[in-house]
């Protein structure tokens, strides 16, 4: 049984990380501008301890809702909202909450 879940969870892995890479891919320019939002997410989750496929996603709705707004605004709000998350000791669904709610703005 362990070995089953363990190959499930790695499965599930997985499939977010391929999830994560073709969301940043469609809100991107092209793929090296993906890569490069991923790796300014993946920096920016490591550096706040925060969930790195959650992070992935709520950075790449903030994009794809950005409208007139430049690259280097969208990360400073992206890092301002996962800073003050951390410090309020926000859950991740709160965190994604919180993004959320500036999205529909």
């Amino acid at each position: 049984f362990a070995a089953g879940a363990a190959g499930a969870f790695i499965t599930k892995t997985g499939q977010d990380f391929e999830s994560v890479n073709n969301t940043m891919l469609a809100v991107s320019v092209d793929a090296k501008e993906a890569g490069e939002n991923f790796e300014f997410v993946r920096n920016e989750a490591f550096r706040l301890g925060a969930g790195l496929t959650q992070s992935a996603k709520g950075f790449a709705k903030l994009r794809a809702a950005q409208g007139e707004m430049k690259l280097a605004d969208t990360r400073a709000l992206f890092t301002g909202t996962a800073e003050m998350s951390s410090l309020l000791g926000l859950t991740a669904e709160e965190s994604g909450r919180a993004l959320s709610a500036i999205q529909q703005i």
